[in-house]
């Protein structure tokens, strides 16, 4: 599956650029006409990233910049960029999807590579370059994301981070158990039992001690009582009253809504005719003023004044009389005061029916309290004492709340146990997904693999070396004969075979779903001697990726290698 076009509105220096891809294409032009932008508005499309903050991707003096990228196979991704950030969107197989996160996941799970491996794939020679001389531990970060289905297992690592902030991490926790939890619920429990006995005893104890006070209190109670069910009666009196009232009035409204209803008709057909007379009249007035002022009326208006007057008066209809219209102005005024008024007595009678409902349960409550101080007292046993139950009901409440906060903190205790036995499992879990803790010897044994399919592809390119690998080392050797050459040694047209055969072994370990590659600017370290060279180079390559269905875009400023190419996009 390869790129098909490309299309960039107001990207970089780009303000509308489309371009076909055929089996091999060369970009070329001069310095600073945006070859290299091409490559990365392709990985802008595929990963969402470019080489500087986004914003300064938009073209300057326009307010956003857009790239379309399309692939043989229908799909197409759409991003844009403006001042408040970028958006993106897809299109594949009559599946649409929306947001930058969830693009750059489909096409990486579509593609089952890496951001890494991409990065690789599209990176400018000079990148390539630095592999051969960075340090053993990079290249085990950068070999190790070419691995198949790393896509899937970063995923599977993401999901684990996000379940792992569901737990927090409580740290070392003092030991407790479920039967410690038990045990003091059941310690609970029997002391709740004995306390609400206790709180019986001493409360019909303290109603006895205080039973002359309770009837002083029974007796101001029921005069409230009294009070409370004078003013009901008076507000069942002024509701009674406003009622009346309030259907007097409805049914005066009923009688002016019909008449007014009646006359709306004759009042509406009145307005019309009055302002159908006043068309007329504007009609007439704009002849009369034309006949008068404009010279080509000069000779004949003296017949037409008179002849206009006549012939409109017909038309014009006679005065309409107001009276009805004046009428229903009248009917609507008194209609708008008498449904004012409604509301108005309508507000009261709610008012009326809330203060009811508030008397009524003042009343309820005031009669429970009378019942339950007049209710019959059991005589308090003679070996009972007062204030010795009220401090035994203290204590045991003290007690309980002691227990309480004990059972609290044990809980606490064993769910933050329980959710960091869960945290811990689930980072368990996480590590195994890391895939950056693939191991120096996986990442060994993938450049081992790698090494075999890069010396096919050098010898398709006919280049007089081989590559093979230190036993336990991310270090390359070239082959030259009987002759060994560290890869730092490389010349520069040598390092630019070993980039083409690796970016093409490493399309074949991706296992043929990723079918394009680009080289930027693969001349960058070239003598005009050794450009020369590079152009048999690149036709060779250019027929292994025509064999292979492999499209391979070339970013160059130098004319001399453009005879090897199928597709030449001059910029600039």
């Amino acid at each position: 599956m390869s790129i098909s076009r490309l299309s960039l509105r107001n990207f970089r220096k780009h303000r509308n650029l489309d371009i076909s891809f055929g089996p091999t294409t060369l970009i070329i032009g001069p310095n600073g006409s945006g070859k290299s932008t091409i490559i990365e508005a392709i990985r802008f499309a595929l990963v969402g990233a470019i080489n500087s903050d986004l914003k300064d991707a938009i073209t300057a003096g326009s307010s956003e910049a857009f790239v379309e990228l399309h692939f043989d196979d229908g799909l197409v991704v759409r991003r844009r960029i403006d001042k408040r950030g970028s958006y993106a969107g897809l299109e594949h197989d009559g599946n649409t999807v929306s947001g930058v996160s969830a693009v750059t996941k489909y096409i990486l799970d579509h593609f089952d590579i890496s951001e890494e491996a991409i990065q690789v794939l599209l990176s400018r020679q000079e990148a390539m370059c630095e592999f051969f001389m960075e340090a053993e531990a990079k290249r085990v970060g950068t070999v190790s994301s070419l691995i198949p289905g790393v896509s899937i297992i970063k995923s599977r690592y993401d999901w684990l981070t996000d379940a792992l902030s569901s737990y927090p991490d409580y740290g070392t926790l003092e030991p407790t158990s479920e039967e410690k939890v038990r045990q003091l619920q059941n310690k609970l429990n029997e002391v709740e039992a004995k306390l609400n006995e206790l709180k019986k005893r001493r409360n019909d104890a303290l109603a006895r001690q205080y039973v002359a006070r309770d009837k002083a209190r029974a007796a101001e109670l029921s005069r409230l009582l009294a009070l409370n069910q004078h003013e009901l009666r008076e507000v069942d009196r002024s509701a009674a009253k406003i009622e009346s009232v309030l259907a007097e009035l409805q049914t005066k409204l009923k009688a002016l809504t019909y008449k007014i209803q009646k006359i709306e008709t004759q009042a509406a057909d009145l307005a019309r005719q009055n302002e159908l007379r006043k068309a007329y009249q504007t009609v007439m007035e704009d002849m009369t003023h034309k006949i008068a002022t404009e010279p080509r009326f000069e000779d004949m208006k003296e017949v037409l004044a008179p002849l206009v007057s006549e012939l409109l008066g017909w038309f014009i209809p006679p005065p309409v009389d107001t009276t009805v219209l004046d009428e229903l102005a009248a009917l609507r005024q008194e209609e708008q005061t008498l449904s004012q008024s409604k509301q108005v007595l309508q507000t009261e009678i709610a008012t009326l029916r809330n203060r009811k409902s508030r008397l009524i349960s003042d009343g309820c409550s005031l009669q429970s309290r009378i019942n339950a101080i007049m209710m019959p007292q059991e005589e308090l046993p003679s070996d009972e004492n007062v204030e010795e139950l009220v401090a035994k009901t203290d204590s045991m409440m003290s007690e309980m709340a002691r227990l309480c906060e004990e059972l609290s903190k044990e809980k606490r205790l064993l769910q933050m146990s329980q959710y960091q036995k869960k945290r811990d499992y689930i980072n368990q879990l996480r590590d195994v997904f890391h895939w950056r803790n693939i191991s120096m010897q996986a990442s060994t044994f993938i450049l081992d693999n790698l090494v075999d399919d890069i010396n096919d592809y050098l010898a398709l390119l006919e280049v007089p070396f081989r590559v093979k690998t230190k036993e336990g080392s991310m270090t390359l050797t070239a082959v030259f004969g009987d002759t060994e050459l560290p890869d730092q040694l490389l010349s520069g047209g040598q390092r630019v075979a070993v980039s083409i055969a690796m970016k093409l072994a490493i399309l074949r370990l991706l296992g043929g779903k990723f079918r394009f590659i680009a080289l930027d600017e693969p001349t960058a370290f070239l003598d005009n001697a050794r450009i020369a060279g590079l152009r048999e180079l690149m036709r060779r390559t250019n027929e292994v990726c025509r064999n292979e269905g492999t499209k391979l875009i070339v970013i160059s400023h130098c004319p001399e290698i453009q005879s090897a190419f199928d597709n030449v996009v001059q910029l600039g």
